[in-house]
């Protein structure tokens, strides 16, 4: 009886241990996704920020201010996800100067591949077959 008992126990026990570890590795997940769309994000802004498209009419510039200040609002929508989810202000703020940084092409294309990664990352990490219907 007391082997049962310990048995129990000792399985109860290691059950909270994974459940804290995976609600860990989730957090960290959901960090890591908000920081990489708030750098793709920065990066946009900056990018189309600093860009001329040639067009001076009136539509053209504020269609050009429209997606600037558009891209700033996901990238601070971002930061703020991150920050409630537990990134520190510091981390917030290197991804934040890092995208302001990027100009390259290829870059662009990593941070766009690492953004998608992440959501769909999320996504899988949260399935369960309990969740099936």
């Amino acid at each position: 009886m007391a082997e049962w008992l310990e048995g129990k126990l000792m399985n109860i026990v290691q059950k909270g241990y994974v459940k804290k570890r995976e609600d860990k590795r989730l957090q960290t997940a959901q960090i890591n996704a908000a920081l990489s769309v708030a750098r793709l994000s920065t990066v946009v802004a900056g990018t189309i920020g600093n860009c001329s498209f040639g067009s001076n009419n009136l539509s053209g510039m504020k269609m050009h201010a429209a997606i600037t200040s558009a891209a700033a609002l996901v990238a601070a929508s971002c930061a703020e996800v991150a920050k409630s989810a537990g990134a520190t202000r510091e981390q917030v703020s290197s991804v934040i100067n890092m995208g302001l940084e990027t100009r390259a092409l290829g870059d662009l294309l990593t941070l766009t591949t690492s953004a998608a990664a992440c959501k769909i990352k999320n996504q899988t990490s949260s399935f369960s077959l309990d969740n099936i219907t």
